[in-house]
């Protein structure tokens, strides 16, 4: 059995690196369901639905379920991933020919992925949908095999890239502040009692104790015997325990400034801003990088593709089935016929 599946595999590649496409002859296109016409290539809706099906799952995996309500620019997000899937089946195959055409050709291994890749999407994809398809692995297949070849281009085309240390410190400064949670605020919180029996006046305390704060030098424990004053130092201000009000008066206060008397129902707040400090840094730098390295290979690769086109794809999309299509349809837990997410 491994051999057969070894020599189907090999059958396959050498169809695709020779002519593009699956060995079976496909029936005439009277008899065929077009969803679109690509460069030239017609799209029917078994190798359609494998791009969608990725679209599905990067859209999802970007802003969860709910992303189907969103709208980008005025169209929606369920009619972006469909136009998203054609412009990116024209992507792959315009990046094959050129793999083709300098005779790059895909490892066992890449192969074997393409093959695992293939039997994953119809396990996934719903028994209705691939019946109707004509969704086999003869059909699939030459499509992943495809798609590992663009992967291998990809390679090829960005492996010479090389990490500049000052372009990605400037990256990193950036990433630290859009990330949610990376830097922490180290915060000295002064809290007075407004009921404390050893303060006669609280707010005159509170002022006292604000100037003390906001005093270089000053100890920053001057009142701690005071049992209507209490001094600490909290490492993580956006996730202390102090009110949600008091945090966000602080919430823009400059290194070493002090906020003014923030006052609630039983106690002055004073915070002066210590420190700001990333957390987890070690682990926050990778994920920068890997992002970074990406973000670059992705641009050398974009600058690579625009010179193997001499224009943007050319799609005529057939609306007649192009419309019907919808991202529930890769649902097996929905019916296939509802026609919005």
């Amino acid at each position: 059995m491994i051999i057969k599946i070894k020599l189907f595999l090999s059958a396959t590649v050498a169809a695709l690196m020779f002519s593009g496409c699956a060995s079976a002859e496909p029936p005439p296109l009277t008899e065929r369901l077009i969803v679109a016409v690509v460069d030239g290539h017609v799209v029917e809706p078994f190798e359609y639905y494998v791009y969608l099906s990725e679209q599905k799952s990067f859209f999802e995996a970007t802003g969860g379920i709910d992303i189907w309500y969103a709208a980008f620019g005025g169209t929606d997000a369920q009619t972006q991933a469909k136009l998203n899937a054609l412009r990116q089946l024209a992507l792959v195959r315009t990046t094959v020919e050129q793999a083709l055409l300098i005779g790059l050709e895909l490892d066992d291994e890449a192969v074997a992925v393409a093959a695992a890749s293939a039997y994953a999407h119809l396990a996934n994809l719903p028994a209705a949908l691939a019946a109707s398809t004509d969704s086999t692995i003869d059909n699939i297949l030459p499509i992943k095999l495809r798609r590992q070849l663009f992967e291998a281009m990809y390679e090829e085309v960005t492996r010479n890239f090389t990490v500049s240390q000052a372009d990605f410190e400037h990256f990193f400064e950036s990433y630290v502040l859009a990330s949610p949670g990376a830097v922490q605020t180290v915060a000295t919180v002064a809290a007075v009692s407004r009921y404390g029996s050893a303060a006669s006046d609280p707010q005159s305390t509170a002022r006292e104790v604000r100037l003390a704060l906001d005093s270089p030098g000053a100890p920053d424990t001057s009142y701690s015997e005071i049992d209507s004053v209490r001094v600490t130092v909290t490492r993580d201000l956006a996730n202390s325990e102090l009110p949600a009000g008091v945090i966000a008066a602080a919430r823009n206060l400059a290194l070493h400034q002090v906020s003014p008397i923030l006052q609630t129902a039983d106690t002055y707040y004073i915070i002066r801003i210590d420190a700001h400090q990333v957390a987890n840094v070690s682990t926050l730098a990778s994920s920068a990088l890997e992002e970074y390295t990406k973000q670059k290979r992705d641009e050398i690769f974009a600058q690579a593709y625009q010179t193997w086109r001499d224009s943007e794809p050319e799609i005529h999309i057939n609306h007649e089935v192009f419309d019907a299509i919808s991202i529930n349809d890769l649902r097996n837990e929905l019916s296939a016929s509802a026609n919005t997410p």
